[in-house]
């Protein structure tokens, strides 16, 4: 080929290099200028030459924090809307002053955050707390794309993001992630709008909502590895809620599920496809038209105290009520921080839980859990997310897909 031959191999190259540095953001270095514990970031910050440790001094974009921020910095995040992408390839701690002050969003064409992975010896562990990432979207994991082996997210709304394929809301490769007080709403994907769980990763979410994502024909939350809900509500979803890929493992306790589906003429709540196990405790789940739930006795397990509106949860354990309306309300934020659907005073669900569990304590707004709901002197759990009050104010917004 001679010379032109060269040259079409120096082409070659180059794309090829500049599609891997496109996808995988996580390879490569970047500069660590000094470690000092906590880094500012403010809207009326500066990022030349600064190293973001004095709060009168902070810098102007997340980016530039992360970039000079030592192993285990805390990274205080002002009100404002911050510009992603953000990469993160270290341990530290990323902190808003909660969702509805500081949002990290999007430009349409990435992941908002990408936590990378590092290895046994160096492992990559990241906090992110009080803030909202919206507007993102990619192939793979609008919002968030994690391999990091732990991500925790604590009082995050992970909002609006779009993932062409898979997990639009958040998409987890590998390692570990923790969710509490986690929002995910409003999210796109064909599956796992919310949520899309790979064979390589362990989720633990808890005191949790899932609400209103759109994908009509899809699923809301899709596991392939290993997927642990305590605490946690998901309802007017356009797709099915749950879907157990083949080895997917599934542990719901104490989880509500209502009127999901809403666009989707199978299934509506959890389908366990072939190969996949999920096992339910405590746990509603609500549809007034359709099919709840898909999947043989073995993949699709009732440890008891569970509760359908139908009979193909396979619900035919201690305590279980299949077939029985659960007198739930609408979705609503009926204290705490995350919208929950509240049980009417003479819901079946009331004091129907498991009453030898001695976990959660609290239920997914931070109540206490075993009150005495219908007053025959037991204090005792009720199935789902929500513990019915004795006597507690609420002044509810309610949430509701459209139609409703």
């Amino acid at each position: 080929m001679g010379m032109a031959g060269s040259r079409v191999r120096r082409v070659i190259g180059c794309g090829l290099a500049l599609l891997w540095a496109a996808l995988c953001l996580c390879w490569g270095g970047e500069q660590v200028l000094a470690s000092g514990g906590t880094r500012y970031v403010a809207m009326d910050g500066m990022d030349a030459g600064n190293d973001c440790l004095a709060q009168a001094l902070p810098c102007r974009s997340i980016s530039r924090a992360i970039s000079v921020a030592g192993e285990g910095d805390v990274i205080m995040v002002g009100a404002g809307v911050y510009d992603g992408p953000l990469v993160v390839k270290k341990s530290l701690t990323l902190r808003g002053s909660g969702p509805a002050l500081t949002q990290v969003r999007g430009n349409g064409s990435g992941h908002i955050l990408e936590v990378c992975g590092g290895s046994a010896v160096t492992p990559v562990q990241v906090s992110v707390e009080e803030l909202r990432i919206g507007e993102g979207s990619a192939t793979e994991g609008g919002g968030v794309w994690t391999s990091a082996e732990q991500l925790t997210l604590r009082r995050v709304e992970i909002s609006n993001n779009r993932g062409r394929d898979r997990g639009g809301g958040l998409f987890c490769q590998g390692g570990r992630v923790e969710g509490e007080m986690v929002i995910l709403s409003g999210n796109d994907a064909p599956e796992g709008a919310g949520l899309f769980i790979s064979a390589g990763c362990t989720f633990d979410l808890h005191e949790s909502a899932i609400f209103q994502h759109n994908q009509s024909s899809g699923t809301v939350i899709t596991a392939g590895g290993v997927l642990a809900l305590t605490n946690v509500s998901a309802g007017f979803n356009a797709g099915t809620a749950l879907k157990v890929l083949s080895g997917g493992q599934v542990n719901l306790n104490h989880v509500t599920l209502g009127w999901n589906g809403l666009e989707v003429d199978g299934v509506r709540e959890v389908q366990v496809l072939a190969g996949g196990q999920a096992r339910l405790a405590n746990t509603l789940v609500h549809h007034p038209d359709g099919m709840n739930c898909s999947g043989s006795a073995e993949e699709l397990t009732s440890l008891g105290y569970n509760l359908s509106d139908d009979d193909t949860c396979n619900f035919t354990a201690g305590g279980d009520l299949a077939g029985v309306d659960a007198l739930l309300t609408g979705m609503e934020y009926n204290g705490g921080v995350t919208p929950t659907f509240a049980l009417r005073r003479e819901s079946p669900a009331v004091d129907a839980g498991d009453p030898l569990e001695s976990t959660p304590w609290v239920d997914q707004r931070g109540k206490a859990r075993r009150r005495d709901g219908n007053g025959d002197g037991v204090a005792r759990a009720d199935i789902g997310a929500f513990e019915f009050p004795i006597f507690e104010f609420m002044l509810p917004l309610v949430i509701r897909a459209p139609g409703f």
